[in-house]
């Protein structure tokens, strides 16, 4: 249980982090459209400036993409410890536990997924 609240508030803090910084990619944007005329210099300035957000955007992608790959990697752990813990044992934990584990917000990535899409 310990552990699966480490996973859980690891993946939650990160999903949050990517939120905000989705949010603010987005609204520096904004600002550089809304600069666009007149307030840069040349129209290079504009066009590194977009270069610049484009690339942070790839880079917050693919930081989300490793974070969904995370969990699908965390749970194929769990799922092979609770079976070697079953097998040590000859209890049945593993069923009840993966259950419950499925429930979990590091396992239901579904908020994750949209902002991968976005």
């Amino acid at each position: 249980d310990v552990e699966l609240h480490k996973l859980n508030d690891f993946y939650m803090e990160r999903e949050e982090w990517y939120v905000i910084r989705l949010q603010v990619l987005k609204e520096r944007i904004e600002r550089v459209k809304a600069k666009k005329n007149g307030a840069f210099t040349s129209k290079t300035e504009f066009t590194e400036e977009m270069l610049e957000i484009r690339r942070d955007f790839v880079l917050i992608h693919g930081e989300m993409i490793l974070l969904q790959t995370y969990s699908s990697l965390n749970f194929a752990g769990l799922v092979k410890i609770l079976k070697k813990y079953d097998k040590r044992t000859g209890g049945v934990l593993s069923l009840p536990f993966t259950q419950r584990a499925r429930h979990q917000p590091f396992f239901t990535t579904e908020p994750l997924t949209r902002l991968v899409r976005e």
